[in-house]
């Protein structure tokens, strides 16, 4: 079972990857592709609300000055299309932070690295009046994990995503894959 706003702040909160200067940031450049679910749990993690497919397409642009990810999830009902959320992370100055926007939403806020590899993350995000988004992220080998608080009025809760790199064209069949059968939608 999905939430509307746990969907939203989901995808939101799924940005992950980025790259700086091309002299001081390991990996800029290039499109990856990830594959797999993000579940919905209470605040303390104990108790599963649902999980959905998720697919993620991370484009690192302007030698890792950009990274515009687009994430992808199921409709939230069968015959509905699948939501696509277009994110963009813009690197602030020289430091290892990225200032967070998303088109047709108030999501605002930052994802800061750790370290130049770029494989270890936090969030820092804002729905503008709906809530707060905090958590971490880290890239282990071809697995993309997070792990998320939203913090919103009505149900807060933990969101985890449990993602693996795939290809370019599994990528795409499992976005396929989420819309409506012809004449359902």
């Amino acid at each position: 079972m999905k939430t509307a706003g746990a969907l939203h702040l989901a995808c939101a909160a799924v940005l992950l990857s980025a790259c700086a200067a091309p002299s001081f940031i390991k990996g800029t450049g290039g499109v990856e592709y990830y594959g797999g679910t993000t579940g919905f749990f209470s605040p303390d993690g104990r108790l599963p609300y649902g999980s959905s497919d998720s697919a993620v397409k991370r484009e690192v642009a302007e030698g890792g000055g950009m990274i515009i990810e687009t994430f992808t999830q199921p409709g939230v009902s069968p015959g509905m299309p699948p939501e696509e959320h277009i994110t963009t992370l813009t690197r602030i100055g020289r430091s290892l932070s990225y200032s967070v926007s998303e088109y047709g939403s108030e999501l605002s806020g930052t994802v800061t690295f750790s370290g130049r590899g770029l494989d270890k993350w936090t969030y820092d995000l804002a729905l503008e009046g709906r809530g707060y988004l905090t958590g971490t992220g880290e890239i282990k080998g071809d697995a993309l994990v997070t792990e998320k608080k939203l913090d919103q009025p009505g149900r807060p809760m933990l969101i985890r995503d449990s993602l693996k790199k795939v290809s370019r064209e599994s990528y795409s069949r499992q976005v396929a894959g989420m819309k409506p059968l012809p004449g359902t939608e």
